[in-house]
């Protein structure tokens, strides 16, 4: 089973990587170069493909967001350099839970979150959330969503992170995948309450 978003996004990709952007350095500090260029390749993805739709409202989630089928999905547009060898973060931990696993409804935090799960009050609409990676220097993409993405790591600071050389996408179904975005949230959360467990003696190091 394919998943859509996926096949809509490279699309995106297959255009994007035949009419490359390179962004240039022009800031000492990088990220203000990929701010810039993200905001500039969303316009540009927004005038070629009439599936996309423009953030109005309090729409926060996402650079873009891609209608397929009737469906709204939001899209991270991610810039990065070929010689970033460290991981780039993915998308707010609270708020990317709440998309998949409760259909956006706000969560006020982990331990709401942790009720909720574990009480089985979670919602059956198929979410999901797609990534637009691009170098820099060579204006090249790479696509996946959370739904479909493997081989990312949880830091206890940032949440979920990615280096996208390295991850992989997995067709698989919503429920495989949400399964996978659990275990790695459960490592977060885990990864995050360990200074505390090491100082009750519960956990050696």
């Amino acid at each position: 089973m394919k998943n859509k978003l996926i096949e809509e996004l490279t699309k995106i990709k297959e255009w994007i990587n035949q009419n490359p952007t390179v962004i240039k350095k022009q800031n000492s500090d990088g990220r203000i170069d990929s701010l810039l260029g993200e905001t500039s390749i969303a316009k540009k993805i927004s005038e070629e493909f009439d599936n996309i739709e423009s953030k109005t409202g309090n729409r926060s989630f996402g650079d873009i967001y891609l209608n397929v089928n009737g469906k709204s999905y939001p899209v991270n547009i991610k810039l990065t350099s070929e010689n970033n060898n460290s991981n780039d973060n993915l998308v707010g931990m609270v708020s990317i839970i709440a998309h998949i696993f409760f259909d956006g409804k706000r969560s006020n935090g982990h331990s709401s979150i942790a009720k909720k799960i574990k009480s089985g009050k979670t919602s059956d609409v198929e979410n999901d959330y797609g990534f637009i990676s691009i170098t820099k220097e060579t204006g090249m993409a790479e696509v996946s969503s959370m739904i479909t993405m493997e081989g990312y790591v949880v830091n206890p600071s940032n949440g979920f992170q990615a280096n996208f050389n390295k991850i992989k996408t997995v067709d698989k179904t919503f429920e495989e995948g949400r399964k996978y975005i659990l275990e790695m949230y459960k490592s977060y959360l885990k990864k995050k309450a360990e200074a505390y467990l090491i100082m009750e003696g519960l956990i050696e190091k």
